[in-house]
């Protein structure tokens, strides 16, 4: 793959038990259907390649895609609902968000992989 279309991210499903899977999608909903909001997620290592999408695997399928928009050094974060994040690095994303329209699965992992353009 020359130049990647995307990055690939896994939400884990710990994560998502500990948030809340409903208090989780409220939020990331909320950023990408405000366009003045901005998503950020953790990354341990930042990646060396800019792309265009960002794409999410929850429980082993890509559910979404939302637009890259860059990466930013680490840090904390204060998030909208007043948690502090940590990171090395920030992926940040924005609306809009696209569900994908059929069942693509993809086994969960750590960390990002990067892909060509997936839907």
């Amino acid at each position: 793959m020359e130049k990647p279309d995307g990055i690939v991210i896994t939400i884990s499903q710990k994560y998502l038990k500990e948030r809340g899977i409903k208090n989780w999608l409220t939020d990331f909903f909320n950023a990408m259907n405000n366009e003045n909001w901005t998503y950020w997620m953790r990354l341990g290592n930042r990646p060396k390649q800019e792309v265009l999408y960002i794409y999410l695997i929850m429980f082993n399928k890509v559910k979404f895609r939302f637009n890259f928009v860059m990466y930013e050094n680490g840090g904390e974060f204060k998030t909208s609902d007043g948690r502090t994040i940590t990171a090395n690095t920030f992926l940040i994303g924005c609306g809009p968000l696209v569900k994908a329209t059929k069942t693509i699965y993809r086994k969960g992992f750590q960390g990002f992989r990067y892909t060509e353009f997936i839907f």
